[in-house]
């Protein structure tokens, strides 16, 4: 007798189970899991709110914190914790000092971008009245630059302006000038920035 009112009460808390809204949605419901980089979006957003920054407050487009850089391309790829609903591949990346890359992989909410010291990166820049083509290796360099261009040591390297940007934006100073047969060749910069010491960045959307 004590053995059936044992199994009756067992049988009345499993039947209550089974007719427990929770206990059909917690058995049958795909788990939610975990993501990382929507953690780093609403934590970058808090940072942004508590941060007082002239450079971001006086900068239009999308605010991005670096995340890592790539260690399989370090110094050629820079991972951002960013908003990516209005970026598009080759927007410009910026810091305050000057340009950090171009966009090259739009994520919900990461982008990865293709840094200056990427030898796989080639943009067209402006030296003072003149325009060249600037790529990387190893070192940075301006090419293809008119020999009717004067060009001296220290003179400030900047985006062509060409496209939807309207600003121009820094790369780096001359420091080096390469000759061949009495004409200069190629110009060896100094870049701008630090790469090593990155954090919040802007990315320019044209918007």
């Amino acid at each position: 007798m004590k053995r059936f009112i044992k199994n009756s009460y067992l049988f009345l808390i499993f039947f209550i189970l089974l007719l427990s809204k929770n206990f059909w949605y917690d058995l049958f419901s795909p788990k939610r899991e975990i993501n990382l980089s929507d953690i780093a979006i609403t934590k970058l957003t808090n940072e942004l709110n508590a941060l007082n920054s002239d450079f971001l407050a006086k900068t239009s487009g999308v605010y991005g914190r670096v995340l890592y850089q790539n260690p399989y391309k370090y110094q050629e790829e820079l991972v951002l914790a960013a908003n990516g609903e209005k970026v598009n591949k080759n927007d410009y990346v910026i810091s305050e000092i000057g340009l950090i890359g171009v966009v090259d992989k739009v994520y919900q909410n990461q982008i990865i971008v293709r840094m200056l010291t990427s030898k796989d990166l080639l943009l067209q820049v402006k030296i003072n009245n003149c325009y060249g083509l600037y790529s990387y290796n190893k070192r940075a360099f301006i090419k293809n630059v008119s020999n009717l261009c004067p060009i001296n040591f220290g003179d400030q390297v900047y985006t062509s302006n060409l496209g939807y940007q309207d600003d121009q934006i820094l790369i780096g100073t001359v420091k080096t000038i390469h000759f061949s047969s009495g004409i200069p060749e190629k110009f060896e910069l100094e870049l701008a920035n630090d790469f090593n010491r990155l954090n919040y960045l802007v990315i320019l959307t044209g918007d």
